[in-house]
């Protein structure tokens, strides 16, 4: 009777927590305390040691490889080698070159920092900006995963920004002018009509080459008036995380009349692959049957001798932007997160109004 007056005196005076009180914690957090420097807090220090005591430890080499078969079995494609994957196991292949015997935890953001600052080629020269870039976005992905996966307690890529990497330049635009655009049109249309959708894709909506590859008629719903592209679709390739990264599908709607003029020329299957040059007929020629390749065709159409790359999404973006003066509006259509930086992008590249309006409109 005594004790439990004692204690509800106890807890009157220094509140509940006060009942729990024990001498040997107590004299943890006095040694604790003698230990660490002035101003570090406690929870500063569990933190830390947190930090460095994942649920389990594994190597860099072990957690890419788990992180890549990952990826491979999300893709669509057969065993998974799609662009993206085989860049992310470049570039993860190299880093572990260099970590991969690390216990994962022990990777700092300083040592990330250094190993990229120090990237080069294969002819010895530093790594170019963008490439170093690239190498960084690779790594975000893999630390950020590797902390869901309770890995490590938190990214070391946290620490490295790109502001303490080499400026990477705008790539110079390479837009085609209309009548060059509507002459790649007529080319195909003349040579290769079973193609006419493909390009009509990439140079009414702005679709990569390799979204344009993957593409399927069934997305194409003409009596809506609109294309429905699954969420899956942009969490492959070259639009992994600029896509639906919930999965959601992308519906565009505000798609140029004359994308529909061309996809109307002629009936069109219900589903199934969308045709498209494969890359040897693009890019090479056929000695067997002195066949010119079909961009050589091209570019004697439209009179260039050379077609840089991501011409027709150029060619989109400044005709869409010259057309309506509104980079959301083409931010949309793109599904572009930013459209400041797409008008900052393509501001120097805009022609005249109406001509653009024609190439859309017909």
């Amino acid at each position: 009777m005594a004790r439990k007056k004692e204690l509800v005196a106890l807890e009157s005076r220094q509140g509940v927590e006060a009942l729990t009180y024990s001498r040997a914690v107590h004299a943890d957090v006095t040694a604790a305390r003698d230990l660490l420097p002035e101003g570090v807090s406690h929870t500063e220090a569990a933190r830390f040691w947190l930090l460095h005591h994942p649920e389990q430890t594994i190597t860099v080499a072990e957690g890419v490889e788990r992180f890549l078969r990952l990826r491979r079995e999300q893709s669509i494609h057969p065993e998974g080698s799609t662009r993206h994957t085989k860049d992310l196991a470049s570039r993860l292949g190299r880093f572990v070159l260099h970590f991969g015997r690390q216990a994962l935890p022990d990777v700092t953001g300083e040592a990330i920092l250094m190993w990229l600052t120090q990237l080069s080629g294969p002819d010895g020269s530093a790594l170019g900006a963008r490439s170093v870039a690239n190498y960084r976005g690779a790594l975000d992905n893999f630390f950020n995963y590797a902390a869901r996966r309770r890995w490590v307690a938190q990214s070391p890529m946290k620490g490295v920004i790109q502001e303490d990497l080499p400026t990477v330049r705008r790539s110079p635009k390479n837009p085609l002018l209309v009548d060059q655009a509507n002459g790649v049109l007529a080319l195909i249309e003349a040579v290769e009509p079973r193609f006419l959708v493909h390009f009509a894709l990439r140079l009414f909506l702005g679709m990569r080459t390799e979204e344009s590859q993957r593409f399927r008629w069934e997305w194409i719903q003409r009596a809506q008036g609109r294309i429905v592209v699954p969420g899956w679709f942009y969490r492959e390739g070259d639009t992994l995380g600029r896509g639906s990264k919930t999965g959601d599908d992308w519906a565009i709607d505000d798609i140029a009349p004359r994308f529909w003029q061309l996809y109307d020329a002629e009936p069109r299957p219900a589903s199934g692959t969308v045709p498209r040059p494969s890359n040897k007929y693009w890019h090479g020629d056929d000695a067997r049957t002195r066949q010119r390749c079909l961009k050589r065709q091209v570019l004697d159409a439209i009179g260039l001798d050379t077609w840089p790359h991501n011409t027709m999404r150029d060619t989109f973006c400044t005709l869409h932007m010259s057309a309506y003066r509104d980079a959301q509006r083409t931010a949309l259509v793109l599904k572009h997160r930013n459209s400041q930086t797409l008008w900052q992008s393509y501001l120097g590249t805009l022609t005249d109004q109406a001509s653009a309006q024609k190439f859309f409109e017909g």
